[in-house]
């Protein structure tokens, strides 16, 4: 990695490109079982021996991985799965049984105790893409070097006389356990530092100077048992200045893009919301540019996320259920960043916006914090982490959030208690009831849902309005660029359904658009844009030129009169799609090819019918025109670009995204 632009006398290397091959294979972590550590009691005249899995054995719960137990120099290969089924087998004298949190051994008798017990699991270290080392650390996926205990990597190297070699050193290993990392220079040791084990993983940012010249850097790691790497291993200016004052003068911005998972548009006063739900958001509108047309290209966020990173429609890109994604052969916006130059990196709330759907394409780290640590306050204090470790190059930093996301969490403790009792208890509460009084009791239900909904956006704006303020205090919002955003909306019975599936109306398509920062004159504008224009429009201001392969245009320079759609459906023969120009919009099935004969599902005036309660009678021309003039775009969206590509989903996966209201 080479940034020639904005400093030309300041380069960047990453040295996880160097010595790449053959170290991404998976690789087998041990785990000695002593005797000692099992519970035992008689069962039926039979000894069960049962012990807690090892916390560091579940690192793959996303997919089932490949196990062996080792038993008196016996070998039993299985595939454990994580998931509530059990790995069992007969041992000869005996039954082997593994689930997800337990392991266990029942012996008849008289049967000899094991004097071995190994169990093994082979973990995916992680991947070489385009030449680069990506490290897999559980729910990190970052540039390094895997290094695991015992481990150790060599590599040749050119420093010159102004760099410095920044890194993090990071582990996952059993609480108690210490690892040691260290760095020789030729046969001289010039780093050592210690993580210990944690809940979490463990990690810690370095600086070493370095004398200029070739020489060979020796990375090792000694301890027990663990995975660990560095990384993030940079060559790079040791004198960096601050944003927007580097030493080398004019500087490519940091882009800062946010993501609130599932805010409706008029969450916000300045969007036309009725009540003061999150002044501090409200407040970044007044000092951006708003965008109060803005529109998603879906209902929901695999879809969604893709189009705003690729720069294509849902059905160009094919991520449009849960079991696939998009191909790996498009560019994505962090890549195109990258390419200029730009440290990338995100920390997200997993799920759709996750490795396992490719998300992390382009990204040099890429952080998930999965359903059971979801928590915005931890979210913005990794995100700040992240902008503190500025080593001179401008920073692309995605930041996604599920804080308003069902479950509805209440106040700053993310309290979803009232949530779940209403939702074990809202379908008792119709039994019994008349069709009309059951209809006004769904209409109060939902009423108390949105409310939630609601305090659940107060808190939101609790926690993010002081990080906001950290980012202003950072210089950020002048010399840099914020954009606030949302994947898709909420419906609440306004069209019959709760959640965000279905036809994509108004109130699940319609998203805040708030740009702010350096080239962008604070004011409001109508203008019709859709999150298709996120890319083209960041890479503008970021002074990168646009890709071929996005759609959209930059928010700054928008052409008049341009059409916008929407797309929702398992595939192409259920899914619907809208179509909105200025304040027109039409609804069709996604495999309709009666737009070219002026035919629709149905269509409404936004102008006197925001809510899309009236559908326009037969008797408007303007309807049948616009399904005529949009028939060959539409022709183009619908037709895939390239396979996508399958994700397969462990059961701890699928229960989170129940938890969010994904089911099925």
């Amino acid at each position: 990695l080479a940034c020639s632009e904005p400093a030309p006398t300041a380069r960047w290397i990453t040295l996880a490109n160097h010595g790449t091959a053959g170290q991404a294979e998976p690789q087998w972590l041990p785990f000695p079982l002593a005797l000692e550590r099992f519970e035992r009691r008689e069962q039926d005249g039979a000894l069960h021996l049962t012990a807690d899995l090892p916390e560091l054995a579940r690192l793959r719960r996303d997919a089932p991985s490949t196990a062996r137990l080792t038993l008196d120099g016996r070998t039993l290969p299985f595939v454990w799965a994580w998931e509530r089924e059990r790995a069992a087998f007969e041992l000869g004298e005996g039954v082997f049984e593994c689930t997800a949190s337990q392991l266990s051994l029942l012996l008849p008798a008289g049967a000899q105790l094991p004097r071995e017990l190994l169990l093994e699991v082979l973990v995916e270290r992680g991947r070489v893409e385009d030449g680069v080392e990506r490290v897999v650390l559980g729910n990190l996926v970052a540039d390094g070097l895997a290094v695991w205990p015992g481990e150790s990597r060599r590599l040749e190297v050119d420093v010159r006389a102004d760099q410095v070699l920044r890194f993090q050193t990071a582990a996952r290993m059993p609480p108690g356990d210490e690892l040691r990392f260290r760095v020789h220079r030729d046969d001289e040791l010039v780093h050592e530092s210690t993580l210990s084990g944690s809940a979490e993983l463990a990690r810690e940012r370095h600086e070493l100077a370095l004398p200029a010249g070739s020489q060979a850097l020796t990375f090792s790691v000694e301890g027990e048992r663990g995975i660990s790497a560095f990384l993030e291993p940079v060559l790079g200016p040791a004198e960096t200045g601050a944003r927007g004052r580097r030493p080398w003068g004019a500087a490519r911005p940091d882009v800062v893009l946010f993501l609130a998972d599932t805010f409706r548009a008029d969450n916000l006063e300045s969007y036309g919301g009725a009540l003061p739900l999150a002044p501090s958001v409200d407040a970044l509108a007044e000092r951006s540019l708003l965008f109060s047309q803005a529109r998603s290209p879906s209902v929901w966020t695999l879809p969604a996320h893709t189009s705003m990173f690729t720069g294509l429609f849902p059905l160009q890109h094919g991520a449009i259920t849960r079991e696939q994604t998009f191909a790996r052969s498009f560019v994505t916006l962090a890549e195109h960043f990258r390419s200029y130059g730009y440290r990338t990196a995100a920390i997200t709330d997993a799920l759709f916006v996750s490795h396992e759907y490719g998300m992390d394409q382009g990204f040099s780290w890429f952080e998930e914090r999965p359903e059971r640590l979801h928590d915005l306050t931890a979210t913005l204090e990794r995100a700040d982490e992240l902008l503190d470790a500025d080593d001179g190059r401008p920073l692309f930093l995605f930041v996604h959030t599920y804080r308003v996301h069902e479950p509805y969490r209440v106040g700053v403790e993310e309290d979803a208690r009232a949530a779940k009792q209403l939702e074990d208890s809202w379908k008792d509460s119709l039994r019994g009831l008349s069709k009309e009084r059951a209809r006004v009791r769904l209409e109060e239900i939902a009423a108390e849902f949105r409310a939630l909904y609601q305090e659940g956006v107060r808190g939101f704006d609790l926690e993010f309005g002081p990080w906001l303020r950290g980012l202003e205090g950072r210089g950020l919002l002048e010399d840099g660029v914020l954009l606030f955003t949302s994947d898709h909306g909420e419906e609440f019975l306004e069209h019959g359904a709760r959640r965000h599936g279905g036809r994509p109306h108004e109130e699940k398509i319609r998203v805040p658009f708030l740009l702010c920062g350096r080239g962008v004159e604070p004011g409001r504008s109508d203008a019709l844009v859709t999150l298709l224009d996120l890319p083209p429009t960041l890479a503008q201001l970021a002074g990168l030129p646009a890709l071929d392969q996005w759609l959209g245009s930059s928010v700054l320079e928008l052409p008049e009169g341009r059409p916008v759609f929407a797309f929702n459906g398992n595939d192409a023969a259920l899914g619907h799609f809208a179509v909105v120009r200025g304040p027109h919009k039409l609804f069709g099935h996604a495999t309709d090819s009666v737009l070219g004969r002026g035919e629709f599902v149905e269509a409404f005036d936004l102008e006197t019918d925001p809510g899309e309660l009236a559908p326009v009678g037969t008797e408007a021309s303007w309807p049948a025109d616009l399904a005529r003039e949009v028939a060959p775009v539409w022709q183009l969206l619908s037709e895939p670009l390239e396979p996508g590509a399958s994700v397969e989903l462990g059961a701890e996966d699928r229960e989170d995204l129940e938890a969010l209201g994904y089911g099925g």
